[in-house]
């Protein structure tokens, strides 16, 4: 089972070089910045993938960061380019209805 945790960043700045991970996939690595689990406001680094990047990240924008432990204790972070955060729907919001499941017959030849 892995660890995963979402949260919301501030891009700060973008690294200009492009390397490209085992997969073949072009990334640049970031800094970010965030509230930590002890409430501090820290700075760190994450990676930005190219298709990401080209979709218009800006400087100073909040968005979107996934850290993933792996390895020994490791640490990914990585950015995507849309905000996180909002008040997503929820069971209460709806006055759903019970809808009866079609039976599929079986067609013989």
């Amino acid at each position: 089972m892995s660890q995963e945790k979402k949260f919301n960043c501030t891009l700060i700045s973008v690294g200009s070089t492009l390397l490209t991970n085992s997969n073949g996939t072009e990334y640049a690595v970031a800094t970010i910045e965030f509230q930590n689990k002890n409430n501090q406001i820290v700075q760190r680094s994450a990676r930005i993938y190219k298709a990401n990047l080209d979709k218009g990240m800006k400087i100073g924008e909040t968005y979107q960061a996934t850290a993933v432990v792996y390895g020994d204790n490791q640490v990914d972070v990585t950015v995507a380019p849309f905000a996180m955060g909002g008040n997503r729907a929820s069971i209460e919001d709806f006055d759903f209805v019970e809808v009866a499941t079609p039976v599929q017959e079986s067609v013989a030849s």
